[in-house]
């Protein structure tokens, strides 16, 4: 028994020599890799997709496990998401057999697939008070060789990894073994073998750390637990609530709320910005972080009991999470505001016609300085607020003309879905009015005093108040290269106020 193997190992290791120590090793991993190994199936695709990104291929054979004696099995979703035309399986026992894809895990990206055969082996399954931070942990691929699988050894690095749902290990983890078990040294599966990253989701996420000796595992237990779900052929989704937070620091931001997405289970539970979470299901929160650790690993539909603090008002809200939230438009105003900072406010250069701005009166050179009952210094925090304002609600705005300040009672649109016919450039140094008589664009002039001509471009946002830049070009004097000048600096003297001059 693999046991006994293991309690020779340690009964004998401060008496036996190092090559008998190594040989009692060695041995413990091929008896624990033995156990497991009726149950360790090779998969292969054909068809489908290959390329899922840029220098990312999806192929070859991997490794799947038998998760139950009536066909049943499971492996990493990374390889079927170029969706195969053909999936076929070989068992331990040499037979190859048709699969059909069931459903997917999309929070821990496993699929289950159905083979038609009885009687299969499975797997010992490891408890999960059984982990422990250092342990053996010895990794399972059938891929090369379908008589025996393939084994590299490491321990147990870390637990409840990548947001609570994985096993880190150091053991050599590629796209050969994904699918394939994770086991002890006692041959019992800890977890699947899948990539994963903390801070990336999708098809895709962390691969690039095959084989760096940072690898992960989702524990069989819980796949077990949502075998059942899957076998009814609907993919499980991530959980989502549906809000952005205050603080960006993971380790250290509090966890309180700062936008809610419209139609999302956060607002229809009635949470506002502001509330801050203290807890989940009676598990206490204090930082992102520890929210993160609970929600990471929940699925849609499933209920949870959310206690917040408003205004120093302890409050519980019970909510459902959702697989997907509602698509996010941006509510309309209809204003362009002028890229230079005002003292305070947001300064308006162009009002689109038509919009809800022209229909309240707003003009150019209007300064919005607050919104909502929230003070405005920036065009950033403008842009803020509006986008906490639903399409076809009201926006209060109190807005600065000259001297002078109105407030505004603005009902947001949808976006538009032309641009007008003609927006005015920006003036780069403020909005300043033109001159009669000022001449800009496309110029040729003479020297005076001589019949010497010379070209320059004018930038529409030239005011004669404002200081500029000036770019000199000076060209070959037969081939003044002016069009192809002109073509490459035109953008750019409007955009930055500059005067080109070409003598």
């Amino acid at each position: 028994m693999i046991c006994t193997a293991a309690g020779l190992l340690v009964t004998f290791s401060l008496m036996a020599p190092p090559a008998e120590i190594e040989g009692l090793t060695d041995r413990a991993f091929q008896q624990a890799a033995a156990l497991a190994a009726p149950s360790v199936v090779r998969i292969d695709t054909v068809g489908g997709r290959e390329l899922l990104e840029p220098g990312m291929v999806s192929s070859g054979a991997t490794t799947g496990l038998v998760v139950s004696a009536d066909g049943y099995l499971v492996s990493s979703a990374f390889h079927l998401v170029s969706k195969p035309s053909s999936i076929l399986v070989t068992l331990a026992d040499g037979r190859r057999l048709a699969a059909s894809e069931i459903a997917t895990d999309r929070q821990r990206m496993i699929t289950l697939l159905k083979v038609d055969a009885e009687r299969l082996p499975t797997p010992m399954v490891a408890p999960k008070d059984s982990y422990r931070v250092g342990q053996w942990a010895i990794a399972l691929g059938r891929t090369f060789d379908a008589e025996s699988p393939s084994v590299s050894v490491g321990i147990v690095s870390a637990l409840k990894r990548v947001w609570g749902k994985a096993i880190q290990t150091d053991a050599k983890i590629s796209p050969v073994n994904y699918g394939g078990p994770l086991i002890d040294i006692e041959g019992r599966v800890l977890g699947v073998l899948v990539p994963l990253s903390p801070h990336e989701s999708g098809d895709t996420a962390g691969v690039e750390w095959y084989d760096s000796g940072i690898g992960f595992a989702v524990p069989l237990v819980d796949i077990l637990n949502v075998v059942d779900r899957l076998k009814t052929g609907e993919d499980l989704l991530p959980g989502l609530l549906g809000v952005t937070f205050k603080g960006k620091d993971l380790i250290r931001g509090e966890p309180v709320i700062d936008r809610i997405r419209f139609g999302s289970p956060a607002e229809m539970s009635g949470m506002k910005s502001g509330d801050r979470i203290t807890a989940v299901d009676g598990e206490p929160v204090t930082r992102l972080a520890e929210l993160k650790h609970i929600l990471g690993g929940k699925y849609a539909g499933e209920s949870l009991r959310f206690e917040i603090v408003r205004d120093d008002e302890p409050l519980s809200m019970d909510l459902t999470l959702a697989g997907e939230l509602p698509p996010y438009t941006p509510a309309f105003l209809g204003i362009l505001p002028s890229r230079n900072p005002a003292d305070t406010g947001a300064t308006i250069r162009f009002v689109w016609p038509d919009s809800p701005a022209a229909a309240a009166g707003l003009k150019p050179k209007d300064v919005i300085e607050r919104i909502q009952d929230v003070d405005v210094a920036t065009v950033a925090e403008l842009g803020d607020q509006l986008e906490r304002v639903r399409i076809d609600a009201s926006a209060k705005l109190r807005v600065r003309r000259g001297d002078k300040t109105a407030e505004f009672t603005i009902t947001l649109a949808a976006p538009p879905s032309q641009l007008p016919a003609d927006i005015p450039a920006q003036a780069p140094f403020g909005i300043q009015d033109r001159p009669d008589g000022l001449k800009t664009g496309h110029l040729t002039e003479t020297l005076p005093g001589h019949d010497r001509e010379y070209w320059m471009y004018v930038p529409e946002t030239y005011r004669p108040n404002q200081p500029v830049s000036l770019v000199v070009f000076l060209h070959p004097s037969l081939n003044s290269l002016e069009q192809g000048a002109l073509a490459a600096w035109r953008t750019e003297c409007e955009h930055r106020g500059i005067l080109l001059l070409t003598p």
